[in-house]
């Protein structure tokens, strides 16, 4: 039974971490919101943050991530969500201001 303690402490991780990073680029994405007056869609973040959440609420509850293929479709979607959103707030924060 340890293996299945790690799992599950494993899972636990992976949940909290991904919704710390999406937390975290919120954030981010709302204070360059508030300093620079430029509307960046943070309430967007909270998508893959629930995507990678529910991902590893289907690993406690069930147990099979690696079998299953809607757990491991949602870590996909939840992380190209991500990372397309980071990428338009990076465009977006580094953006030269035309005058």
């Amino acid at each position: 039974m340890p293996g299945g303690i790690i799992a599950l402490l494993l899972s636990l991780v992976t949940g909290l971490a991904a919704l710390f990073l999406a937390g975290l680029l919120a954030l981010i994405a709302r204070f360059y919101e508030r300093t620079s007056g430029e509307a960046t869609g943070v309430l967007w973040f909270a998508l893959p943050g629930f995507l990678l959440l529910a991902s590893s609420g289907w690993e406690l509850i069930v147990g099979e991530l690696d079998t299953e293929v809607l757990p491991t479709t949602l870590r996909f979607v939840g992380g190209t969500l991500l990372i397309i959103l980071c990428s338009r707030l990076f465009r977006q924060m580094t953006a030269c201001q035309k005058q």
